[in-house]
């Protein structure tokens, strides 16, 4: 059977997003996690490399784009958010993912 809401099976073995989740808003990532996963085949994984704490962007963003704790607007109105591992543990939890690796780097 098809995920739910989809009209057609899962086609990749693998999704990569690169400075991808960081656009999207806190409480929607678990959703987004679960429409990623949509495409997936059992059995498939997502690789992702985003902002970690303390990265050089979350340092360059002066305090006037900060909208909360590792929240920040962009000059043309996007958003960048900053992870932990303990965030992605958790966005991952929730969309009922398995974490099997996370680190800085």
């Amino acid at each position: 059977s098809f995920p739910q809401g989809s009209q057609s099976p899962p086609e990749v073995d693998h999704v990569l997003m690169i400075f991808v989740l960081s656009a999207v808003h806190p409480c929607e990532c678990a959703a987004f996690m679960r429409s990623v996963c949509e495409a997936l085949r059992p059995g498939g994984c997502i690789l992702f490399r985003d902002y970690g704490l303390y990265d050089m962007t979350m340092l360059r963003f002066p305090a006037s784009q900060k909208l909360e704790k590792q929240l920040y607007t962009r000059h043309d109105g996007t958003i960048s958010r900053i992870f932990t591992t303990e965030d992605m543990a958790t966005i991952c939890e929730e969309a009922g993912l398995i974490l099997t690796e996370c680190s800085y780097c």
